[in-house]
């Protein structure tokens, strides 16, 4: 009897190419994000958060990931491109502590660990958090 794998071999297989669109249906995308709003507490507000979802759906639609920018910069290797103000206010507070730890010597592990969780989770409400969390002892 015959091997499954003999059937295969000497035969090269025809690579798959793309992938199928993970872009959500706007029934799909709309159930998903009212989700969050089955409180009753929002029930009065049912027509104000269906206007919400609309909008909501046009930006994912449209691939509005950033929908606010500014010019990158002298910095940057192409200083006219359109950078999301969230992602170059989470590079300067990176680098700025990345300077920190530079011009404080050795850093202790906690110094460390703070590093690493701001690299990772970085958000616009962090970063305005970040001068209070930068006063230390």
């Amino acid at each position: 009897m015959p091997r499954l794998v003999d059937k295969f071999v000497g035969r090269t297989p025809t690579p798959r190419k793309g992938m199928p669109s993970a872009k959500l249906s706007e029934e799909e995308f709309k159930a998903r994000y009212k989700q969050q709003f089955v409180d009753p507490a929002f029930q009065p507000l049912t027509a104000s958060i269906e206007r919400i979802a609309s909008i909501a759906w046009e930006a994912y639609a449209e691939s509005r990931k950033s929908p606010i920018t500014r010019k990158a910069g002298s910095a940057f290797t192409d200083p006219d491109y359109d950078l999301s103000v969230d992602w170059i206010a989470a590079h300067e507070a990176v680098l700025q502590a990345q300077r920190r730890y530079e011009s404080d010597g050795p850093a202790t592990s906690v110094d460390h660990q703070w590093l690493i969780a701001q690299r990772a989770y970085l958000s616009r409400r962090n970063v305005e958090e970040l001068p209070s969390r930068r006063n230390r002892s």
